[in-house]
């Protein structure tokens, strides 16, 4: 349980020290390092996660809608990376983010496309944003959907978004303030900071259901 919460809070750090996602709490953060939780802990690093509004609209329907557990590594993964049956997701995951959401991005969340994998990606390319008035440009769905990547030196070469919505090889300069990363490996990315690292069957998992979304959203965007 705590390792699955330690990725969701390394996927949040970065966001949340912008102010775009969660209450500033940076002490929070301290936990990821800390190889042993105690129940007091693992109860506030929750309590935080739930305060991340949209993604907990998300793993809270897939628990709704597959009985899995809400902060379980499988729903987190499902979240970041994909690879979950979407059957069943649409209707809880609609309820949960009504909840949340500007009352302009109602009806984008009625006419959600259906089968998509509701994932991270799916999210920022679908919506842009559910809670605060961000637009959807191609520079900001860049940034924040997860990516994937490799080290080569102080950058990373990872797949960025072209204009035309497809996965293009860019570089950027990268952060790793969690985990120590070596030349060649490959590493899962949020807003130019690494939160994971990839093996063959999540980048396999990854991509599929990345170019699932990608064909699903870019009627949107054109």
């Amino acid at each position: 349980m705590a390792n699955s919460l330690k990725t969701l809070l390394k996927f949040a750090y970065k966001p949340n020290t912008m102010r775009l996602c969660g209450r500033k709490e940076p002490e929070i953060f301290s936990l990821v390092k800390k190889e042993r939780w105690s129940n007091k802990e693992e109860k506030r690093a929750k309590k935080f996660i739930k305060d991340l509004k949209g993604v907990y609209a998300y793993i809270s329907a897939f628990e709704k809608a597959k009985g899995i557990g809400v902060f379980s590594r499988e729903a987190i993964d499902a979240y970041l990376l994909g690879g979950l049956d979407w059957k069943g997701v649409a209707q809880p995951l609609k309820e949960n983010l009504k909840k949340i959401a500007l009352k302009e991005k109602l009806t984008e969340i009625e006419k959600m496309p259906q089968g998509t994998p509701f994932t991270h990606c799916f999210h920022v390319l679908y919506f842009g944003a559910i809670a605060i008035e961000l637009p959807r440009v191609l520079d900001f769905a860049d940034k924040c959907k997860v990516s994937i990547g490799t080290i080569e030196g102080n950058i990373v070469r990872y797949n960025g978004l072209s204009k035309e919505l497809n996965s293009e090889e860019k570089t950027i300069k990268f952060s790793s303030p969690f985990m120590e990363v070596k030349e060649g490996e490959k590493v899962f990315l949020h807003h130019g900071m690494v939160f994971a690292k990839a093996n063959p069957k999540k980048e396999k998992i990854y991509q599929n259901d990345l170019q699932k979304t990608l064909k699903a959203v870019k009627p949107l965007w054109f």
